[in-house]
């Protein structure tokens, strides 16, 4: 796995509650069907969800979120690739 992985970072002022909501709202499974099939199988979807959500974690409060997913999907293949 690629050593970006120690770039992500945690939020702490948001809650556990506030996480899972981003998650739902802004990383679903499509999404990660589509990162897995990307990343050609060869990353667990568990793995990819957990990733996507603490990328989507830095997008909590933005008030434009049309591209968000762009974002997250991008970063997220960039942090998992080997």
């Amino acid at each position: 796995m690629n050593d970006n992985t120690e770039t992500l970072q945690t939020y702490p002022e948001i809650s556990a509650d506030q996480a899972f909501f981003i998650a739902r709202d802004l990383v679903d499974e499509e999404l990660v069907d589509a990162m897995w099939r990307e990343l050609d199988g060869r990353v667990d979807r568990e793995l990819i969800w957990r990733t996507a959500c603490s990328v989507a974690e830095r997008y909590y409060d933005a008030s434009i979120t049309t591209y968000i997913p762009i974002f997250i999907r991008r970063l997220t293949i960039e942090l998992l690739t080997f």
